[in-house]
């Protein structure tokens, strides 16, 4: 018979066997129970939480040697290395997510400056960090640099304080961050190209759009007209007046958009007068106008063009087969011939 043990005279030092008896309260009667009893019926009763452990014990057959037991049923797993390289093999190599990257700003003429404000936001990634552009923006001067030359605007930080830069060195895509920066420079993001004029100064007119924005850039617009009735007696292509040219800075894969339209009349019946939108003197398309009279007649064309990164010009190139081609202005009735060009997508 099992050894009674009462619960105040239990050694604290120490715990009673599975065997020994203790007194304990089943079905509402005192009872006295073998501490495995107890357990038993504490894990038998206990919660849903606790169905595992009593599943588990059933298990090893209420094994006492309960420690030695486990060991030898997790010594039993299967490695789960093979699995975790199968699943990395298909799923592939880890992706990191992509970084945020912000251009909430412009490029523009203000005054005898450029100047970078804020635009559709207030920061700027440069170097893979982001940066409040300040309220009243920053401005560079056309200080230093040469005229008819390509120059592209970059920002940096400059003792904490951002700053731009004018540099002839062209432009890249960061690998770590995406952002479009100076070739072989990650501290300088780009914000726009310039093409400085006499003075040296910076253009944005209708005639030279010399200021043209990376970030929130907008379409450039542009208008020439000749200033007074032009002619020639050539009978090969020749730009008819350069006064009429539009010049203006392309981003790659900009589309470039130009129309021509003038009143135009030649010498004698039945010559033949041409007129064509050039790109920096390189044809792009043409009409022929054949008159039966020396009158009027009106001559339209309409081109467009993906040209190169940089400068470019639209011009009018004119021919006659022989007399004299005529390109009218200064009437009532017929305004100057005018180009216009529109720049970017």
């Amino acid at each position: 018979m099992a050894e009674q043990i009462r619960i105040d005279h239990l050694n604290p030092a120490g715990a009673p066997s599975g065997q020994h008896l203790v007194p304990a309260m089943k079905d509402g009667v005192t009872a006295f129970l073998t501490v495995d009893q107890i357990l038993g019926l504490l894990v038998d009763g206990a919660p849903g939480q606790l169905d595992t452990l009593n599943e588990l014990a059933a298990a090893l057959g209420d094994n006492a040697n309960f420690a030695a037991a486990m060991t030898a049923a997790l010594a039993a797993k299967a490695d789960t290395s093979a699995v975790t390289a199968a699943i990395a093999a298909a799923v592939g190599p880890k992706q990191d997510a992509a970084p945020l990257v912000f251009g909430q700003c412009r490029l523009f003429l203000d005054g005898a400056n450029i100047r970078l404000i804020r635009d559709k936001g207030r920061l700027l990634t440069i170097n893979g960090a982001h940066y409040v552009i300040p309220a009243a923006g920053v401005a560079l001067a056309a200080t230093g640099l040469t005229p008819s030359s390509l120059y592209y605007i970059y920002a940096y930080i400059n003792a904490g304080n951002l700053a731009l830069e004018a540099s002839a060195t062209g432009h890249s895509i960061d690998a770590a961050t995406g952002v479009e920066i100076k070739t072989g420079d990650a501290t300088r993001t780009l914000l726009g190209m310039v093409r400085p004029v006499a003075g040296p100064a910076f253009a944005d007119s209708p005639t030279q759009r010399f200021v043209r924005s990376w970030f929130n850039r907008s379409t450039a617009r542009l208008k020439n007209e000749f200033s007074t009735g032009r002619s020639t007696t050539s009978i090969t292509s020749v730009e008819i007046n350069s006064e009429i040219r539009c010049e203006f800075l392309s981003w790659l894969n900009d589309l470039t958009r130009a129309a021509f339209t003038s009143s135009c009349s030649v010498s004698g019946a039945g010559v033949r007068q041409g007129s064509s939108i050039c790109f920096d003197g390189i044809y792009s398309l043409g009409v022929e106008l054949v008159p039966s009279d020396t009158g009027a007649h009106v001559v339209a064309v309409n081109t467009n063009a993906e040209l190169s990164e940089g400068y470019h010009y639209a011009t009018i190139y004119g021919v006659t087969s022989s007399g004299t081609s005529n390109w009218r202005t200064g009437t009532s009735l017929a305004s100057a011939p005018s180009l216009t060009v529109t720049v970017g997508n």
